[in-house]
């Protein structure tokens, strides 16, 4: 459940808009709102540690994806953004997406 993101599906094929670990969701007409907490990833060279691959639960982005979207890989997604950027920009675009499917667990 911690590798839950936002995908693209055309076909048979699958394409990744919001990485690993998306945990809240919301959308309007025109607007996907996503939050996530980003998987640590290890730098070539560090040991293994148990925190490798997991979710960054103290770091939280904030995505806005239009809904209608040129075709892969011209996405124009707005994000990462932070609370208070994401707020702000969520103002401008005028999106009225709320965060209405949360994934308590992944919080």
């Amino acid at each position: 459940m911690e590798q839950m993101s936002l995908s693209y599906k055309k076909g048979d094929l699958f394409m990744e808009v919001v990485n690993p670990t998306v945990f809240a969701v919301g959308h309007d007409e025109q607007y996907i709102i996503v939050k996530q907490h980003p998987l640590y990833i290890p730098k070539l060279g560090d040991p293994p540690h148990s925190k490798d691959f997991m979710p960054q639960r103290d770091i939280t982005n904030y995505y806005i994806v239009p809904r209608h979207q040129p075709k892969p890989p011209f996405w124009e997604i707005v994000g990462p953004l932070d609370s208070a950027q994401f707020v702000e920009k969520h103002t401008e675009l005028s999106v009225r997406a709320r965060f209405t499917t949360v994934i308590e667990t992944l919080e």
